[in-house]
């Protein structure tokens, strides 16, 4: 940053290492300015960033099935030997009794979930704390009004006993886009020896969504939105040869605003959008393949 501020006071001939010897009307405007011309040269030479996900879904014992189901007062039980685990949606209140038993004739309960208070879809995941292990769970879902249940799925694992660690079962999993991000670039994807790009997948309410059903590691190559310098070492994000245009796009705002000398400040202006325009705006988007005509 004290670098653009140093090349902006030659331009104007108002460089001085003592700071207090710089007009302070150029001052007070000058960072302002910087990080105005910034964002403007951000937006042609975009900053890429990466986001890398993991994606290798845990299965559920019940099946990979989505569907909804809307139940009253006859109970519904879902049941599947040595679950450990459960996740579900609910969009109205109900109740859940989770049971245990070496056999499905007799169950013992273990617990039940009141849930109330809800009008749309809530996820619902926690421990089961089986007296043994390989027993029959079952999930006995009831209630005194109609509710919708979906997505319902026991897991074999623990997860560490930690139920925040218990993952959604739903037929896109949803990864939250950065705080910087902007524009998605492309998203490719790798699975042992296989390399390519991946177009399945879905943007929204600031979300990266994936189907289920895919199993490999991701990446989210993105376009940044870069914030603000403010100090004078923050430092720019985009290429240095770039950012060295952002001092004559402020000199020249600061002559031709103030009045100063507003010919040299068109000359400054002419150049700014001169450098501007010859940015080279090529990205790559992944892997090419050069085919052999010639025979070399």
């Amino acid at each position: 940053m004290q670098d653009i501020r140093n090349e902006v006071y030659k331009l104007l001939g108002e460089y001085s290492v003592v700071t207090a010897s710089i007009d302070t009307n150029i001052t007070n405007r000058i960072d302002g300015l910087i990080n105005r011309y910034y964002f403007e040269l951000a937006e042609k030479d975009k900053v890429s960033a990466l986001t890398k996900i993991s994606q290798f879904p845990i299965e559920n014992m019940l099946g990979e099935i989505y569907d909804y189901q809307t139940y009253t007062t006859t109970a519904i039980p879902y049941t599947q030997a040595s679950a450990r685990t459960y996740f579900f949606e609910v969009d109205n209140e109900c109740a859940v009794d989770i049971k245990e038993g070496s056999n499905t004739s007799t169950m013992t309960t273990l617990s039940t979930l009141d849930i109330t208070g809800i009008s749309t879809f809530t996820k619902y995941r926690g421990l089961i704390s089986a007296a043994t292990a390989s027993n029959y769970i079952t999930m006995s879902f009831y209630g005194t009004a109609p509710f919708t249940i979906r997505n319902v799925a026991m897991y074999a694992y623990t997860f560490g006993n930690n139920t925040a660690s218990i993952p959604d079962f739903m037929p896109y999993l949803e990864y939250a886009l950065s705080s910087d991000y902007m524009k998605t670039k492309n998203v490719s994807y790798r699975l042992s020896q296989n390399y390519g790009v991946f177009t399945d997948y879905i943007i929204e309410n600031g979300y990266l969504m994936i189907p289920r059903g895919y199993s490999a590691e991701f990446y989210h190559n993105y376009w940044k939105q870069v914030s603000g310098v403010a100090t004078a070492t923050n430092t720019f994000d985009v290429r240095d040869k770039t950012a060295a245009i952002i001092p004559f796009g402020v000199a020249a705002d600061i002559l031709i605003g103030n009045g100063f000398n507003v010919a040299a400040g068109r000359v400054l202006e002419e150049k700014y959008e001169r450098m501007k325009a010859q940015i080279d705006t090529f990205t790559d988007q992944g892997r090419k393949t050069i085919s052999n005509y010639k025979g070399w």
